[in-house]
């Protein structure tokens, strides 16, 4: 849902075992952090309480040169944690 939203260009959802969901993202082209936290809020407005996105935290593009992304264009999701996941708690 939250990579539909045209501010949004990509995404990683954390909270496996956490109390709450968190959120690593990355604005679209042209896109401030007001514009991806209004994008969110609508996105919440969706969702249940337990599966709304309490945290969420811009981070840099992942792609392939900084081996955040696998060739096939997929997120290494333990790089990605080990980068930025102290920055939502995770």
């Amino acid at each position: 849902m939250l990579v539909g939203e045209p501010e949004i260009a990509q995404a990683v959802v954390l909270g496996d075992g956490k109390p709450s969901v968190a959120a690593l993202l990355v604005a679209a082209e042209g896109c401030d952090e007001e514009a991806v936290a209004q994008a969110v809020a609508r996105i919440n407005a969706r969702l249940s309480v337990t599966e709304r996105v309490r945290r969420h935290v811009l981070v840099e593009a992942f792609t392939q040169a900084n081996g955040l992304m696998t060739p096939t264009l997929k997120v290494r999701r333990r790089a990605v944690m080990e980068r930025f996941g102290a920055a939502v708690g995770a």
